[in-house]
């Protein structure tokens, strides 16, 4: 299920590994295919972008799901 709770087809996905300090903030950018699908919440089914972290470290494991705003171009 995705971040709002529902089951979702994922119509984009990428998958990259990265290496960072406990200590530093982590900054990520993606090269999104051209023209995606913009955010749809009041839609049924709603359309939506999120990305999912997850990291491990000893004594530390993480995970995360975040709506992420992706607009449509006009």
């Amino acid at each position: 299920k995705g971040l709002l709770g529902r089951a979702f087809r994922a119509v984009w996905a990428e998958k990259r590994a990265v290496q960072c300090s406990v200590a530093a903030p982590l900054e990520m950018q993606f090269d999104l295919p051209s023209h995606p699908p913009g955010c749809a919440l009041s839609e049924r089914p709603a359309r939506y972008w999120e990305v999912e972290v997850s990291g491990e470290a000893p004594g530390i494991d993480y995970g995360g799901t975040f709506l992420v705003p992706i607009y449509a171009r006009v």
